[in-house]
């Protein structure tokens, strides 16, 4: 995680809800500040960064999403 967003190869996603999560240890031994992130390579559009702490509160999502930066750019579908 940058201070920009997550970074998967070339492509960054953002979140308003980065700050959370910069400069926080996951709790998870050997992780330190990395928190897990899951993708779709299916739908590049859209990561998801996996909030543990939260699991037992059933207000709250353990689901972050982060959208792809340059979103906006693309005007066609996906492609390779």
């Amino acid at each position: 995680m940058t201070r920009d967003g997550i970074k998967i190869g070339n492509r960054t996603y953002v979140s308003h809800r980065i700050r959370e999560f910069k400069n926080r240890h996951t709790g998870i031994k050997g992780q330190g500040r990395r928190w897990p992130v899951y993708y779709n390579p299916y739908e590049p559009s859209r990561v998801w960064l996996y909030d543990h702490t939260v699991e037992k509160d059933p207000a709250r999502s353990p689901w972050v999403p982060f959208d792809f930066k340059c979103q906006h750019l693309i005007r066609d579908s996906w492609t390779q």
